[in-house]
């Protein structure tokens, strides 16, 4: 009975054995960046692959960014040459399986982004947007203006001046989080709820859930940019040249990239929405549903456009 049932688990596992000899996993390959908004890979040399075949495509940067590197499934894919629009042919050997290609992009360090993206409105809505100020305990609910509808609102600022001097104020008056160099959650002033910055345009080390190197020296300067406060100076006074930095927000503008693009033809019919509109240049998130936004800001009381 024994030797039966041993020859009978045997046979089973031969038979399965044999059968998946037989068999293979199709070959394809995928576009795993396909929606990327910072480039698009296009122009594949063929649509059926199989293992051992070289793939060839073109490879376009949007506007202001550069190609980075592309990988097929971890590994990098060969440069063939490089088109004077800053696009490029690339190849990959295919292998058995599925060929996950992925575009990595970085934003291009020759672009002067401030000149680029100026703060340009019209002077009615510069004042229509510096004339909401905080709202009043209890008024919270007014929808005057809002950054996530709108694309431009005034934050609460960490400091503000009391009797022509400036002063820092605390976390229980105005949240501020510092999270690290490239986001900061601020609150809005009209409905005053928390908007998670991520700067754009601006990447720098982790220095939260990891630490990388320089990362809390990014942190420390965007809480000195905040604040103005010389214990965050202090940290990184040796690494960093504060020459001409202005430091001590009073005043915070965000302004979504959008808004920023289309800033001089903003109109104050895309500021004065009802509560169940959005503007042309409302706010985006990025997958952390962090705000993507420019922070202009200003140190001085009276700040002018």
């Amino acid at each position: 009975m024994k030797k039966s049932l041993t020859t009978l688990i045997l046979g089973v596992l031969s038979l399965g054995a044999l059968t998946g000899c037989g068999s293979s996993e199709e070959t394809k390959y995928i576009d795993v960046t396909a929606d990327s908004i910072y480039g698009k890979i296009s122009d594949f040399s063929s649509e059926t692959v199989k293992a051992g075949d070289t793939l060839t495509f073109k490879v376009t940067p949007a506007k202001y960014f550069y190609i980075d590197q592309i990988t097929n499934n971890g590994t990098r894919c060969k440069r063939v040459s490089v088109n004077e629009d800053g696009s490029a042919i690339y190849s990959t050997t295919i292998v058995e399986g599925l060929n996950k290609i992925v575009g990595a992009y970085n934003v291009d360090p020759g672009v002067d982004f401030v000149d680029e993206f100026k703060l340009d409105i019209d002077d009615d809505v510069f004042e229509y947007v510096m004339s909401k100020g905080e709202t009043k305990e209890g008024e919270g609910n007014k929808l005057d203006l809002d950054f996530r509808r709108a694309g431009i609102e005034q934050c609460r600022a960490p400091t503000k001046w009391e009797n022509g001097k400036k002063v820092i104020r605390s976390n229980k008056e105005v949240f501020v989080n510092y999270v690290d160099g490239d986001t900061t959650h601020v609150e809005t002033h009209n409905l005053q709820y928390t908007v998670k910055i991520r700067y754009l345009n601006i990447d720098t080390p982790e220095s939260t859930s990891e630490i990388e190197e320089w990362g809390l020296t990014a942190s420390y300067y965007s809480k000195y940019i905040y604040t103005g406060s010389d214990e965050y100076k202090n940290y990184i006074k040796n690494s960093t040249n504060f020459d001409g930095v202005q430091a001590g927000v009073s005043s915070l503008i965000l302004i979504s990239k959008d808004a920023a693009i289309n800033s001089s033809s903003m109109t104050m019919e895309d500021l004065k929405l009802n509560s169940e509109e959005v503007g042309p240049y409302c706010a985006t998130t990025d997958g952390n549903q962090r705000n993507l936004a420019y922070v202009w800001y200003a140190t001085t009381q009276n700040p002018k456009k």
